[in-house]
C-alpha cells in the first residue's frame, strides 16, 4: 500500500484539479442546468463536504503547520 501511495504522490495535483473540476461540474448540473431535485442537492452537498474533509485531512500539515509541533 505504501509503495502505491508513493507512486501516486506525484499526481496529487492532477487528482486535486480533477476533483475540483468534477465538483464544479456537479454544482453546475444541479443548480444551473436543471431544476435539481432535493435529493440531488443533498447528494451534491454530502459529496462536496466529504471531499473537502478528505482533502483537508490529507493536507492537514500543509494547511495547519502548528500540528507538527
Amino acid at each position: 500500500m505504501g509503495a502505491m501511495a508513493v507512486s501516486f504522490s506525484r499526481y496529487k495535483n492532477v487528482f486535486l484539479l480533477f476533483t475540483a473540476a468534477m465538483l464544479a461540474l456537479s454544482y453546475y448540473l444541479v443548480y444551473h442546468k436543471s431544476n435539481g431535485s432535493r435529493l440531488n442537492k443533498v447528494i451534491f452537498w454530502f459529496s462536496a463536504t466529504l471531499v473537502a474533509a478528505m482533502l483537508i485531512y490529507t493536507n492537514r500539515f500543509l494547511l495547519m503547520p502548528w500540528l507538527l509541533l
